[in-house]
């Protein structure tokens, strides 16, 4: 029996000295969502064993292929990570990931996207807001849900004088992570220069529910009162 994401499923009479590999050529190969790496082969009363086919595909080697007994079934599961490779490099197309290669993976994205964002912080202390938006694209492309990534460009995008388009980020940034203090310490700023104290004390109160002890919060909080009350005695 060949099951699973493969190309033509079903049950195979194969004779002579037939191979998991024969097997799969028989059933046409896994499908377009098919695994390469992880194809499994079940014997009755003996453990499964899970083939690598990449070593047979990218080199030849058929060490790991396996002589098949009646009964025998091949399952194909669903494919796993892929990183896809294009442009000048020597075998374009889409590469299954190991599990091991797969956790390397997000290791190397996680450090690539901490670094995106340092750097970005630091050209925006440096008054270089377009230089950070640069990097925060690029963080994007990383982990398109970062509140973090939302919030710096928020920043950038304030320090270029684009207040809609920084306010639109930090909303996006709460929208991502509701306790994102920066994002609600900044969206209050912008309501209080837009002459709304309320919703700028609505929005510092949920702050101090999370950090109750913050001083700028509190000297917010304090400005926020005080432009409420004279407006109050302006009506």
């Amino acid at each position: 029996y060949v099951t699973g994401d493969v190309v033509r499923p079903g049950r195979y009479q194969l004779t002579g000295m037939v191979t998991v590999l024969d097997a799969l050529y028989a059933a046409g190969g896994p499908s377009e969502i098919g695994s390469y790496r992880r194809v499994r082969l079940t014997r009755v009363g003996r453990p499964t064993v899970e083939i690598d086919l990449y070593d047979y595909l990218l080199s030849g080697s058929r060490e790991h292929d396996v002589l098949l007994n009646p009964g025998d079934t091949v399952f194909v599961p669903a494919m796993g990570a892929e990183v896809g490779l294009a442009g000048e490099v020597r075998r374009p197309g889409r590469y299954e990931l190991a599990e091991e290669q797969f956790v390397t993976a997000l290791r190397m994205q996680q450090d690539c996207l901490s670094a995106a964002l340092g750097l970005a912080a630091v050209r925006i202390q440096m008054d270089r807001p377009a230089e950070a938006l640069a990097l925060l694209r690029q963080a994007a492309e990383l982990d398109p849900d970062n509140a973090q990534t939302f919030y710096l460009r928020g920043l950038a995008e304030y320090a270029l004088g684009r207040t809609t388009g920084a306010c639109r980020s930090f909303q996006e940034a709460l929208a991502r992570n509701p306790a994102h203090l920066g994002a609600l310490y900044q969206l209050s700023l912008a309501a209080l220069n837009e002459g709304q104290p309320d919703q700028a004390h609505e929005l510092l109160s949920r702050a101090l529910r999370i950090r109750p002890a913050s001083v700028d919060l509190l000297c917010g909080m304090a400005g926020c009162r005080l432009c409420q009350q004279l407006s109050l005695i302006h009506i």
